[in-house]
């Protein structure tokens, strides 16, 4: 029963907004976690383990979505700690890649690489874990060395191409996810024309869902940034400004308005006095969340 619980969250997820699904994981959560506080039979205590590291990292990942940073690194150990306790390298790997994404969106790159390297080393082969974190390694050293991170993304795209995975449950590595990496990768590059098509793309493929709502806006704020870089600073400005303003309350959460302030941080020095840039400031300081 834990186990098709714990699937049935990872179905929802993605479809779900954050502070709802923390509610309706803390009973398994508490569950779990009293069934694990007494050491089980190794075989059941191994199931029992990789249910847990499940629903901490989902939880990690809501928490991060909700601006939780502290908490979410608590979970996000949890998760490894788990995953750690069982035979699982699939899952070890994944609850890594996962991790990868706090410190991309509110702490340094520098520690998302190390996170996404580790996810790989620790299973080697190719999956939908590994590739994510491949991914993951890329857009985290765009950030700060770019030949890295196109030599990552070449990776990242010859192990995505091996997959073949479509779901959209949490976990998975679909095109639409790969693609939400490789426009991150390519903005941070600075590579803007590259970037366009690939965002157009993803866009495309999640505008036939309205329930996936998270991804798309990260993206669209991906080519607000990419307007920013290129000086279009009242454009920039509106586009984040439309992006936040669309989404509905609960999921208006702080990875979004971080993002957002991304965009005020990649306009040239003049231009962020402008009326416009100083309207967005205000509004995603004071949105309430």
């Amino acid at each position: 029963m834990i186990d098709e619980r714990v699937a049935e969250h990872i179905a929802l997820y993605t479809r779900t907004a954050p502070a709802e699904m923390l509610e309706s994981m803390v009973s398994d959560l508490l569950e779990v976690e009293g069934l694990t506080a007494v050491r089980q039979p190794t075989l059941l205590q191994g199931r029992l383990s990789e249910a847990l590291a499940v629903l901490a990292s989902l939880t990690a990942d809501a928490c991060m979505k909700l601006g939780d940073v502290r908490r979410s690194a608590h979970w996000h150990g949890s998760a490894r700690l788990a995953a750690d306790d069982t035979e699982n390298t699939r899952l070890q790997a994944m609850v890594r890649a996962q991790a990868a994404m706090l410190p991309y969106y509110y702490g340094a790159a520098q520690d998302a690489v190390k996170l996404a390297r580790e996810a790989q080393a620790v299973h080697g082969e190719v999956c939908d874990a590994t590739a994510l974190a491949c991914a993951a390694e890329a857009r985290a050293l765009a950030r700060y060395d770019p030949t890295a991170a196109e030599e990552a993304r070449r990776r990242a795209e010859v192990m995505f191409d091996r997959l073949g995975t479509t779901s959209d449950d949490a976990f998975r590595f679909n095109r639409k996810r790969y693609l939400l990496y490789m426009s991150g990768v390519l903005t941070n590059m600075g590579d803007i024309a590259n970037a366009q098509p690939v965002q157009d793309e993803a866009l495309r493929l999640y505008g036939g869902d309205s329930g996936l709502v998270i991804d798309p806006a990260l993206i669209r704020l991906d080519q607000a940034v990419g307007l920013a870089v290129a000086g279009d600073a009242t454009v920039a400005c509106d586009l984040a400004w439309s992006v936040a303003d669309e989404l509905c309350a609960e999921h208006r959460t702080r990875i979004v308005l971080t993002r957002a302030g991304d965009v005020l941080r990649a306009l040239p020095a003049p231009s962020q006095s402008l009326p416009r840039a100083v309207e967005l400031h205000a509004a995603i300081t004071t949105r309430p969340q």
